[in-house]
C-alpha cells in the first residue's frame, strides 16, 4: 500500500525509528511511504469494500439471496417467511416475525466471525446518533435524533435563550463586502466548523427543514465572520425551542411520499419532520 503526503508523515510521526528511514520523496517533495499490511485499514476504501464482498459471500453461502437493487439488502425466506438483513459497513439489522430465527442467524453470523460480533436485542436502538425506536408504537418504526441535536445545543459556547420560528431570516444569504467583515478567531472558526458539520449530518437524516441554511453554512466554513456565527447561532436557537417537535400532532398533517425498501414500507417527509416512521408490511416483527 502507499501513504502518499499528510498520511505519511502521520504514519512517521506514530513511531519514527521505524517508518523514516523508509520514507521516500516525489519530485514535487511529497513523502512517499510504501508498507505491507498485515490486516484490513479501518476507513480506507478498499477496506471497506473487502469487507463487503466477504459479508455478501458468508450471507449467500448462508442462503440469502441479495437485493439486486440494494446490494446492501439480503433476504431469505425461513420457516415460510421472509428474513431480511440490511446493513452499513459492518453493522447489521436482521428482521424476522420469529424471534428465534433472528437468534438461529445472530448465532450462524457469530459464528462464522468466531464470536467477535456485538449483538443488542429489544424495542430501541441507538445508532449513528439516531434512536431506532421498534416499540412505542406496534407495528411503526419511530426514527429520531433528540439525543443528538441536545448534544449540539449542550457544547455551543454561548447560553441559547432566545426564541425563533424559522431556522434562517431575511438576510441569511446576505454577506457584508471583504473590507467590511469581522472574521472570527481561530477557536471561534473551529467551533463554527464543527457545529456545522454536526448540523449537516441531522439536516439529512432528522431535521429537513434546516437543510436550506446549512447548505449555507458549510460555504462559510473556511473564514466564517461575525455574521456567520449569528446566523448559525439563530438556527441553534430554532432547533432548541423546537427540540421535541417530532411529538406533536400537527407533524401529521405534512405529506409523505411512499417507497416500498426491502419488506418495509417506508414514509419519507416531503416537507418538514421531526420523526420518519416506517410501518412493516406484516405489522410486527423481531429486531437485532
Amino acid at each position: 500500500m502507499v501513504l502518499r503526503g499528510k498520511l505519511a508523515e502521520m504514519t512517521c510521526r506514530a513511531n519514527p525509528k521505524i517508518y523514516r528511514p523508509y520514507v521516500q520523496y516525489s519530485a514535487k517533495g511529497t513523502p512517499i511511504l510504501y508498507v505491507r499490511l498485515t490486516k484490513a485499514l479501518y476507513g480506507m476504501l478498499r477496506a471497506a469494500l473487502l469487507f463487503y464482498k466477504k459479508l455478501r459471500a458468508d450471507l449467500e453461502d448462508m442462503g440469502f439471496e441479495v437485493n439486486p437493487y440494494d446490494p446492501c439488502v439480503a433476504n431469505k425466506m425461513i420457516k415460510g417467511n421472509q428474513c431480511t438483513i440490511c446493513w452499513h459497513v459492518d453493522d447489521l439489522k436482521i428482521s424476522h416475525v420469529d424471534k428465534r430465527v433472528v437468534t438461529q442467524v445472530c448465532d450462524a453470523i457469530s459464528k462464522t466471525y468466531k464470536g467477535k460480533c456485538k449483538i443488542h436485542r429489544g424495542g430501541v436502538h441507538d445508532y449513528l446518533g439516531m434512536d431506532l425506536d421498534f416499540e412505542s408504537e406496534p407495528g411503526v418504526l419511530i426514527i429520531s435524533m433528540v439525543k443528538y441535536l441536545q448534544k449540539i445545543i449542550d457544547e455551543w459556547p454561548e447560553q441559547l435563550t432566545s426564541s425563533k420560528a424559522c431556522p434562517a431570516n431575511d438576510t441569511l444569504f446576505t454577506i457584508r463586502e471583504e473590507d467590511k467583515r469581522e472574521l472570527l478567531p481561530p477557536e471561534q472558526a473551529s467551533q463554527f466548523h464543527r457545529t456545522t458539520a454536526q448540523l449537516l449530518f441531522l439536516c439529512m437524516r432528522g431535521r429537513l427543514d434546516v437543510q436550506t441554511c446549512v447548505s449555507f453554512f458549510t460555504t462559510r466554513v473556511k473564514e466564517p465572520d461575525k455574521d456567520d456565527w449569528s446566523k448559525l447561532r439563530h438556527c441553534l436557537v430554532y432547533l432548541k425551542r423546537t427540540l421535541r417537535i417530532h411529538e406533536a400532532p400537527a407533524v401529521c398533517r405534512f405529506p409523505h411520499q411512499h417507497t416500498v425498501v426491502g419488506g418495509c414500507f417506508i414514509r419519507y417527509p416531503l416537507g418538514f419532520q421531526g420523526t420518519h416512521r416506517s410501518r412493516n408490511v406484516d405489522g410486527k416483527g423481531g429486531h437485532s
